[in-house]
């Protein structure tokens, strides 16, 4: 069943040029799992006088009940990486039109936040169009100044600070991966373990993976599961262990003064360049069950917190 177009999906289709996500309504394909906001049990009130007492007969005055506390509203924050010129990975397979990895990943942040917001999670984007993040502000000392600030590190700032101010309660980053070797494929993703939060990120992150993976497995591709990984691997330079900006914990030296609060991960969609993979990245109805594992997976971690 295909719904109506929203003004929204007609926006994101037109911004990004790719399939609409088409929703899954047949009882196979519902992956997500709705929160059960159950109510608290009504108080029993106090209990009756000891028999014998002098007051046992009386009547006892009610005891004043506190107003029932509406639970928070989970905050989800999504990252879709890249934006403006920085165009991320690209597919580049004979025969297949191109598809730029900053265009699918604004695509897969709004088809998530339509599906998170209907299970009742705010849901926050760190930008909505073809743009750099949200509170992104040039830098007035670019990188070609010793010591000066570049203007991707002023954009993935930028998504960090956006997380924090919005008190988000998780982070996902959403990208797509490439590689120089055109046979690698698969999914992975990566955490970090040297935060406050670092066991918590390595959590989420394999929660969100297992999920995508099971999904795509229900859609029937079994893509390279490439695993979890830990963000101070993903670059080692001279000896030295480079954490990704996105996830790391503050480095002001390095012209990162703040860190992502929330639980945090980033999950890398199939690879740009591999052909299956992109065949499959391409297909409206895998990205969709995608989309589904990553919510499953938000609904999941929000189940076991507040369980």
């Amino acid at each position: 069943m295909t719904l109506p177009l929203s003004r929204r999906r007609l926006i994101q289709t037109t911004l990004v040029g790719l399939p609409l996500l088409a929703a899954c309504t047949d009882g196979s394909q519902t992956l997500g799992t709705v929160l059960d906001h159950a109510a608290f049990p009504a108080n029993a009130g106090a209990s009756p006088a000891a028999a014998g007492s002098p007051s046992s007969t009386a009547v006892p005055a009610p005891v004043p009940q506190a107003a029932p506390t509406a639970a928070r509203i989970p905050t989800v924050i999504l990252d879709p990486g890249h934006g403006q010129e920085e165009i991320g990975a690209a597919s580049s397979i004979p025969g297949l039109p191109s598809l730029a990895e900053k265009d699918s990943n604004l695509a897969f942040g709004w088809r998530l936040r339509e599906l998170l917001e209907g299970d009742g999670i705010r849901v926050l984007m760190t930008r909505e169009a073809d743009t750099r993040a949200f509170g992104f502000v040039a830098p007035l000392n670019p990188s070609t100044v010793p010591g000066g600030m570049s203007v991707a590190r002023a954009d993935l700032q930028a998504r960090v600070d956006f997380a924090n101010r919005n008190a988000g309660d998780l982070f996902l980053s959403l990208h797509s991966n490439d590689s120089g070797t055109p046979g690698e494929n698969g999914m992975e993703a990566w955490y970090c373990g040297d935060r406050e939060v670092g066991d918590l990120n390595g959590i989420w992150a394999q929660l969100v993976l297992d999920n995508v993976l099971s999904s795509l497995a229900q859609y029937g591709y079994r893509p390279n599961n490439r695993g979890i990984k830990e963000d101070r691997y993903f670059r080692v330079r001279n000896g030295q262990n480079f954490h990704l900006f996105i996830l790391g914990p503050a480095n002001p030296g390095a012209n990162h003064p703040r860190a992502t609060l929330p639980p945090s991960a980033l999950i890398e969609n199939l690879f740009m360049r591999h052909e299956r993979d992109i065949r499959v990245l391409r297909d409206p109805t895998a990205r969709e069950y995608i989309a589904q594992g990553m919510r499953r997976a938000v609904n999941q971690w929000f189940e076991r917190r507040d369980g």
